[in-house]
């Protein structure tokens, strides 16, 4: 069974989920961001350092990102030097915040900082 089938709605479409299918849900979406940048990026502009759920990445002499589970919010939580913080939810199968997508606003800023189209 997949971690969203055992879930119960909390607040509007966001869900209450054990801790483990929060971790299910949240950790391959943090380290999905780390792989993407390491078959992308190999030069050594963009450094990562993965430990514990917490991903940070650092753009040569632009800024560092900090991405992190939550686990008592049940949210990734992001720190950016480009927009500032962001804590998404996990709401109708993706993670939001702001109107914003996890993936694509963390991408985005990163190839913005970077200079990359």
């Amino acid at each position: 069974m997949t971690p969203t089938a055992r879930i119960k709605p909390v607040i509007e479409n966001r869900m209450a989920y054990s801790t483990e299918d929060y971790l299910a849900l949240a950790i391959p979406e943090i380290k999905s961001i780390m792989n993407q940048l390491e078959k992308a990026y190999d030069d050594g502009f963009i450094e990562m350092d993965y430990a514990d759920g917490v991903l940070q990445i650092e753009i040569e002499g632009k800024g560092v990102f900090v991405i992190n589970k939550h686990d008592a919010s049940q949210q990734i939580w992001v720190s950016s030097p480009v927009s500032g913080a962001y804590r998404f939810s996990f709401i109708d199968n993706k993670w939001t915040a702001k109107d914003e997508e996890f993936k694509s606003l963390v991408m985005q800023e990163i190839k913005g900082l970077a200079g990359i189209d």
